[in-house]
């Protein structure tokens, strides 16, 4: 059928294996339906821009429950709630991202972490040779900035 055929031409066309298309395709829909329900999730501790915009968007929403449905007719108090509290993670997210890039760069730690914000899709090889540092420091440092900063994310 066309349908099993489609990812099969695309992934000739692209020079890639079927299950590696698959895999993209399983991604993409986890990120779309993650930031459908105004999710952030570990991997998005390092993307600013995507913090900076969720903070926005929930703000807006917030906003539009409290001026079009302050009695909560049509929006439930506990999604409101719910939205809020995520908000107010997410802004202590941003703020531990902003004290990480102005802190000064004089630990490799340190200097690793703000090169991983500020190219959030480079590979840890590449953040390695960027920093000077062996590509296990690389591993080290950011995970434990994802744990220090899981309790921000769902």
């Amino acid at each position: 059928s066309l349908h099993d055929a489609l990812p099969i031409s695309i992934s000739l066309a692209l020079h890639i294996s079927v299950a590696q298309l698959m895999i993209w395709q399983k991604n993409i829909l986890e990120k779309v339906s993650a930031f459908m329900l105004y999710r952030l999730s570990e991997e998005d501790v390092f993307e600013k821009k995507k913090v900076i915009n969720m903070v926005k968007l929930l703000s807006k929403i917030m906003e539009f429950a409290r001026v079009y449905d302050p009695k909560h007719e049509f929006i439930t108090k506990g999604w409101v709630t719910a939205i809020t509290d995520r908000h107010e993670k997410y802004e202590k997210l941003l703020t531990k991202i902003d004290e990480t890039l102005s802190e000064e760069k004089n630990e490799v730690r340190k200097e690793v972490i703000a090169k991983k914000i500020e190219n959030p899709h480079e590979t840890m090889g590449t953040l390695a040779k960027m920093c000077n540092v062996d590509k296990s420091m690389v591993s080290r440092y950011l995970s434990q900035f994802s744990e220090e900063t899981k309790k921000y994310v769902d």
